[in-house]
Parts: structure tokens; C-alpha cells; sequence
């Protein structure tokens, strides 16, 4: 069976004996720790992570969808895809953490994930809820879809950086392919 426990308000939380990949799920007062939201869907962490966050997700739906070999490649891919320069890995930086930190490094650090999350995060819950209406799927099932086809357009475009450095036409275009492609993997 599963392992299971839940987080503290601030998003902290302990697991023991817990193998395999990690799973957070919205539900019923859940509140996202970095922006204080309610939050609805699913982020998921390759096994070993000590963070759930929206580039975890991304770096589980690139190995899940066969894009990359393991999580090593597929943060090479997510950083990539969305410009970013730190060196840390996404798989154990607490972001919200180090953004607080008193060290001006750490904390540009910190604010540069957390600031690519939150800007994945809200792209994901814009287009899940595209999904979410058009179909009979969940919140869950629905931000898993368009992490999926996150996943699969990083693959599809190794070279383009994502949304940060795109004019508003291009974000558009992008967004419309995301809830399309989620949509049919749905």
C-alpha cells in the first residue's frame, strides 16, 4: 500500500519508509504554500526527490512519457525549456525556502525557481480548467493531462525556451496546443 501522510500549512511534510515517486493532491482546504491559492490538482516528484513542485511534475511526465531516460535528463530538459541558469537541482531545492533566505545568492536562486513554478502552476490550472470543462475529468485528472502535454511539447521543442522569452502571440499559441493536446490525451 501507499504511503501517505499530509503537510503542515507551510507545505512541509514527513515520510517514512516511503519508496517510489512522490504524490501531492489538492483536496478540500488545501492551500498551495508558495501562493497562498487553493489548491486543486496533482504535482508528482521522481523517486528520491525531497520536493513537489510544478517542475518536478514536468520532470516525472518527461521520464513517465519516455522523453528522457531518467530525472537527470529530464531537468537538463525543464531547465532548458525554461531558461533557467541555477545549477540546483530540482529535485531536492526548497525554492519557497531559499527565496526567504538571508543569503542574497541562495535567495535569487530560490526566487528564480519558485518564479518558474508559479508561472508553470498557473498555466497548468488555466488550461486544466479548459480541460476540466469541456470533459467529465477531475482537477486531478485534468492538471496530469496538461502536465502531459507540457511534457511531450518540451520534447517536441528541444531549443525554445517557453513562455518567459515568447510575445504574447506566441504564449497564445502555445497555451491553445496545451489544452488541445491535454484535451485528447484526456
Amino acid at each position: 500500500p501507499p504511503t501517505r501522510t499530509e503537510s503542515q500549512k507551510d507545505g512541509t511534510y514527513t515520510l517514512t519508509n516511503a519508496e517510489g515517486r512522490l504524490v501531492l493532491k489538492g483536496g478540500e482546504g488545501a492551500i498551495d504554500a508558495a501562493t497562498g491559492l487553493t489548491f486543486k490538482g496533482i504535482l508528482e516528484a521522481p523517486a528520491g526527490s525531497t520536493v513537489v513542485t510544478p517542475l518536478t511534475t514536468i520532470i516525472n511526465k518527461l521520464v513517465d512519457g519516455g522523453f528522457a531516460s531518467d530525472a537527470a535528463e529530464a531537468q537538463t530538459m525543464v531547465k532548458t525549456a525554461l531558461g533557467i541558469t541555477s545549477t540546483v537541482d530540482l529535485t531536492s531545492f526548497d525554492p519557497v525556502e531559499a527565496a526567504l533566505s538571508s543569503d542574497s545568492s541562495i535567495a535569487a536562486f530560490g526566487i528564480e525557481i519558485a518564479s518558474h513554478g508559479v508561472a508553470t502552476q498557473n498555466l497548468v490550472v488555466q488550461a486544466a480548467a479548459v480541460v476540466k470543462a469541456a470533459s467529465d475529468l477531475g482537477w486531478g485528472s485534468s492538471t496530469s493531462s496538461v502536465y502531459k502535454a507540457m511534457a511531450s511539447y518540451i520534447n517536441g521543442h528541444p531549443d525554445e525556451v517557453l513562455p518567459d522569452a515568447n510575445t504574447p502571440a506566441q504564449n497564445i499559441a502555445i497555451f491553445k496546443d496545451l489544452v488541445e493536446d491535454a484535451a485528447n490525451a484526456a
